[in-house]
């Protein structure tokens, strides 16, 4: 109607801090209320971009995790501000998050440069798991880091963990419950899938092999090959000669850029 608005309103602040422990920006978590219920309000509303906060490079809290990160090697990466804080409040002090987007390369290089371990934990619910899922891809593809996550129980985020079950079941949950991307993605396959089902069972041990070739470690290899053996009722012997068959054509697939590019020289 032409009338002015404060860009926060009806917002609790969050003041941004870049890695110096300076303040760049705000962002601001919508409250809803009886007079102000927000409809079409996003969630979450940042200060406009500048030369000094690009939230693509910006990790909510890493100002104050960056010792503990240090300290321990391992960062944990939440979804939300306030995981952040009640993780915070369950002595879990190396943790941050991304700034409402994806995580990115240049956040992940900020995080190389202080941690060998990330530990991502997400909210479990669908949308949790589904960023999950990319965030591991994202890292496997573009870093070093060791990943393992924590999957949330009860479709939970870690603030409602924390005000269900108390600061000791997180700070349990959050050193002693973690798991390695295969096994994630074990459980993530299933997703959608009758098992039951002849073809539908082939394709997710396709799928899982294809998974298994991120896995470095002989010893992990060896055990996951032996617990898909054991639950489909399939040689140990044929998966191992199936995963062997996919690494050949991953290593003729990696070589074809190199050749083309030797021949344009």
């Amino acid at each position: 109607d032409g009338s002015l608005s404060d860009r926060f309103y009806q917002r609790i602040m969050f003041p941004i801090t870049n890695a110096q422990g300076n303040v760049i920006g705000f962002s601001g978590r919508l409250l809803k209320t009886k007079e102000f219920p927000g409809e079409n309000q996003p969630k979450y509303l940042n200060s406009p971009e500048t030369d000094l906060f690009n939230k693509r490079e910006v990790l909510f809290n890493f100002d104050k995790a960056r010792p503990s990160i240090r300290k321990e090697g391992t960062v944990f990466l939440f979804e939300g501000f306030m995981d952040v804080l009640a993780a915070w409040q369950a002595e879990v002090k190396n943790g941050i998050a991304s700034m409402g987007t994806s995580l990115t390369n240049q956040q992940i290089t900020l995080l190389e440069r202080t941690a060998s371990e990330v530990v991502v934990c997400y909210d479990g619910d669908t949308a949790g798991v589904e960023a999950t899922n990319r965030a591991i891809t994202l890292l496997q593809e573009n870093s070093q880091l060791k990943t393992t996550i924590i999957s949330m129980p009860e479709k939970l985020d870690p603030d409602e963990y924390v005000r269900k079950y108390g600061t000791d079941a997180f700070h349990e949950l959050a050193y002693h419950g973690r798991v390695t991307p295969f096994s994630f993605k074990m459980k993530y396959r299933r997703k959608d899938r009758n098992l039951a089902n002849e073809k539908e069972q082939v394709d997710y041990l396709n799928d899982l092999l294809q998974d298994l070739l991120q896995v470095d470690s002989l010893l992990e290899q060896d055990r996951y090959l032996t617990q898909l053996s054991t639950e489909f009722q399939i040689s140990r012997e044929t998966l191992q000669q199936q995963l062997k068959e996919l690494k050949q054509k991953q290593r003729q697939a990696q070589k074809k850029p190199q050749q083309n590019r030797q021949r344009k020289q």
